[in-house]
């Protein structure tokens, strides 16, 4: 169609010729696309493994084609994305944490030393899903997330009955001796009830398959974190009142001298006046 409204036949403004072309062209963002679908044996394999193969296998391809860029998308793609927002999630988990800690204990070292039992527990997940024939999973990745918030309940615990034995004039040392001591039968207990709570759920891996790495995160974690909480929390403690001291000691003269400007102007000619 003309702009006046008329016609105007092909043949007359191209060259047609007969030829073979795609049946459909799909683009995206601005750029031309061919997509390749499958489908996987989730028995055998899993996304990650198949993309990692497909990778190898087409890089002798890649490097002969410059031009075109490849893309590995599908349920590999979505599972990256839900990894990637997990790792954020697991950032705000630990930040909320040390604002709650801090703002209870007020102070700045001590929430440290609550959540040094993260990491502890993280080193039990590893080493339960070392012994564990499976691979982790997006939903066991939840549970680490999960069990961010459960592991500091046992060092919570104990950093908060050394500080209140500390409050009513007790000595440092035996402050934390009687606090291992005391609080060793709540926080064992608490523990143990969680874990006989989530280990039957940890076994079910063949009827709740979705639910299962939860518990056996959970279980890994709590059980490894709680043993070691007892041993090294304290030592934390320990170090940790020794470093303020330290800190204290070392900017105490620059508190002095911003608390009180003119005494050591005052203080210096006293002392040549003695000599």
């Amino acid at each position: 169609m003309t702009p006046t409204g008329g016609e105007v036949a092909i043949r007359e403004i191209a060259d047609v010729s007969h030829g073979q072309g795609p049946s459909a062209i799909r683009r995206y963002q601005q750029k031309r696309v061919v997509s390749v679908l499958s489908g996987i044996d989730e028995a055998v394999t899993n996304s990650g493994e198949v993309n990692s193969t497909l990778r190898k296998r087409l890089a002798s391809l890649e490097a002969a084609n410059p031009d075109i860029r490849f893309e590995y998308g599908g349920q590999f793609e979505e599972t990256q994305e839900s990894v990637d927002s997990l790792f954020r999630a697991f950032i705000v988990a630990m930040l909320l944490i040390y604002t709650i800690l801090a703002t209870q204990f007020q102070s700045f070292s001590q929430p440290l030393v609550v959540m040094a039992a993260i990491p502890l527990a993280l080193i039990g997940v590893a080493g339960g899903f070392l012994l564990s024939p499976k691979a982790i999973g997006l939903i066991a990745l939840v549970g680490v997330v999960g069990l961010t918030g459960i592991v500091v309940n046992d060092s919570l615990v104990l950093v908060d009955f050394i500080n209140k034995r500390r409050d009513r004039g007790m000595v440092l040392d035996e402050a934390i001796v009687e606090a291992g001591k005391l609080r060793l039968r709540p926080i064992f207990l608490t523990s143990v009830t969680t874990i006989a709570g989530l280990f039957p759920l940890s076994l079910a891996t063949e009827s709740l398959p979705h639910l299962a790495p939860m518990a056996q995160v959970i279980v890994y974690g709590l059980t490894f974190s709680t043993l070691l909480t007892l041993l090294v929390v304290p030592c934390l403690y320990r170090l940790d009142v020794d470093l303020a001291t330290r800190v204290s000691a070392w900017f105490a003269p620059m508190k002095r001298w911003a608390t009180d400007p003119g005494a050591a102007a005052v203080d210096e000619p006293a002392d040549r006046t003695a000599e």
